[in-house]
C-alpha cells in the first residue's frame, strides 16, 4: 500500500512536471500575441474613414440593420459602415487558439463635416461587446461638403441655436462660413467655429446673404446624434484572460476639441483619451489618461474629470443623460498598472490615433510605514494642459490641482 502511495506521489510529481513548462510557455505567449495583434491592427485598420467600423484583429463578431452576406465583415481588415452596424463584439484573449478580438471605430460624434481628418476613435479590446443606441432612421448624417455662406454684416456666433445663447465669437461683414446643419425652427446654421474647446458654433440665418440650397442641410436638435454617438456597452464577459491583455474600450477626441457621447445613457464630453469599463455589478467605470473629461455636461451640476482620476457611475444610474457618479478619485496603484497593459497600443499601432496619450502612472516612494505616492506623466505638457485650465481657474479642486501640480 505504502509502496503504491509513493508511486502515484512520483507520478503526479512526474506529471506536473511535464504541465508546469507547458503552462509557462504558455504564459509567456500572452506578450507576444498582444504585440503582434496591435502591431496588426495598425496595418489592417489603417486609414479608416469617418463614420467606419473596421475588423482589427481576430475574433470579431457584427450584427447588422440590414441582411449582409454570410462573409461580411468576417475577417481582418473587413469594414462596414456604422449607419446599419447594430452591435460589435470582440472575443476576450485565448493564448490556446492565438485569438484577442480587436476592432476600431471611427466615429463623426457631433464634430462638423468642415474639421477634415478629425473623428472620435473607439478602439475594442479583448470581452467587449458594443450596441449602437442610434436607430437607423433617427441618425443624423452630415453633409461631406458643408454649404459655404457669407455674413451680411458683423454677426455674433453663439453656443446654441438661440438668441439668448452664450456668444463664443464675432465676425465681420462678408465673412465666409462653413454650414452643415440647420435649427429645427429654420433660423440658425451651425458652422465650423474653434472656440472654448468646441468646434461649431451657430449663426442667425438672418446674418447672412441671401443663402441658397438649404434644404440639402440637416435638421439639427440638442437630441440629434451621429451614427454610435450614443451606445451601450459591457466588457469583461467571460472568456480566458491574460493580464497584458485587458478588455476596455478606448476612447480618443481630437487634440483639444471637445466632444460628446453618451455611454450606457450617460452623456460624456471628451477632450481627451480616456477608457470606458464595465464592472462585475453593472456600473460603468472611466479613467481620463489624458486631457480631461466633463460628465454629465448639460446638466445643472457637470463634473470635470482630470487626467489620473476615475469615477464611477452606478447600475442603471444614468437618467436623461445625467449620472450620479462618485465623487472624482486619484487612481490607485493596481489601477495604475492595469492602466500600464494599453501602452502598447499606443507604440504598435500609434497610426490609428490623433496623438499619443500619455498613460497616467501612481510612483509611490519605498519605505516603511504610510508610503507617499504621486501621479506621473510622461508627456506632462500634453496630459494636463487642459487640467491647468481649469485649476487656473478655480474650475477644479484645490485637492485635484495639488495631486497634478505638486509643490
Amino acid at each position: 500500500m505504502k509502496l503504491r502511495l509513493v508511486v502515484m506521489s512520483l507520478l503526479f510529481l512526474f506529471t506536473g512536471l511535464l504541465i508546469l513548462p507547458v503552462a509557462q510557455a504558455q504564459s509567456n505567449t500572452c506578450p507576444a500575441l498582444v504585440n503582434r495583434a496591435l502591431a496588426e491592427i495598425g496595418t489592417n485598420c489603417a486609414g479608416l474613414e469617418r463614420n467606419n467600423v473596421c475588423y482589427g484583429y481576430n475574433r470579431v463578431e457584427a450584427a447588422f440593420n440590414d441582411p449582409v452576406s454570410e462573409d461580411y465583415f468576417s475577417k481582418p481588415s473587413d469594414r462596414a459602415g456604422l449607419t446599419t452596424l447594430e452591435s460589435l463584439q470582440t472575443a476576450p484573449l485565448n493564448e490556446a487558439a492565438g485569438t484577442w478580438g480587436i476592432a476600431t471605430m471611427d466615429v463623426q460624434a457631433n464634430l462638423p463635416g468642415a474639421l477634415p481628418g478629425q473623428s472620435v476613435v473607439f478602439i475594442l479590446l479583448g470581452a467587449v461587446e458594443i450596441e449602437n443606441a442610434v436607430p437607423e432612421e433617427d441618425a443624423l448624417i452630415l453633409p461631406d461638403e458643408p454649404l459655404e455662406v457669407l455674413t451680411s454684416h458683423a454677426a455674433a456666433l453663439r453656443r446654441s441655436p438661440a438668441g439668448q445663447a452664450q456668444v463664443v465669437g464675432q465676425v465681420e461683414a462678408n465673412t465666409p462660413l462653413l454650414a452643415d446643419g440647420i435649427s429645427e425652427n429654420g433660423q440658425w446654421l451651425r458652422v465650423f467655429f474653434m472656440a472654448d474647446h468646441q468646434a461649431t458654433a451657430w449663426v442667425r440665418l438672418g446674418d447672412l446673404e441671401a443663402v441658397d440650397s438649404l434644404s440639402t442641410l440637416p435638421v439639427i436638435t440638442p437630441k440629434s446624434r451621429t451614427p454610435m454617438q450614443a451606445f451601450r456597452f459591457q466588457t469583461s464577459i467571460g472568456g480566458v484572460d491574460c493580464e497584458q491583455a485587458p478588455s476596455v474600450l478606448f476612447i480618443q477626441g481630437p487634440e483639444n476639441i471637445e466632444v460628446d457621447i453618451n455611454a450606457n445613457g450617460a452623456d460624456i464630453r471628451i477632450g481627451s483619451s480616456i477608457l470606458l469599463r464595465t464592472l462585475p455589478d453593472g456600473s460603468m467605470q472611466i479613467f481620463v489618461l489624458s486631457g480631461g473629461a466633463t460628465l454629465n455636461p448639460n446638466g445643472p451640476n457637470p463634473l470635470f474629470l482630470a487626467p489620473g482620476f476615475t469615477s464611477i457611475c452606478p447600475p442603471l444610474g444614468a437618467m436623461n443623460g445625467n449620472c450620479e457618479w462618485s465623487a472624482p478619485r486619484q487612481i490607485t496603484q493596481a489601477e495604475s498598472i492595469e492602466l500600464s497593459f494599453i501602452k502598447p497600443l499606443f507604440t504598435n499601432a500609434s497610426n490609428l490615433l490623433r496623438y499619443t496619450p500619455s498613460v497616467p502612472e501612481l510612483v509611490c516612494a519605498s519605505g516603511v510605514g504610510q508610503v507617499a505616492c504621486d501621479l506621473y506623466f510622461e508627456n506632462a505638457a500634453l496630459a494636463l494642459a487642459r487640467a491647468s485650465e481649469e485649476c487656473a481657474t478655480g474650475g477644479l479642486p484645490a485637492s485635484m490641482c495639488s495631486a497634478l501640480f505638486p509643490g
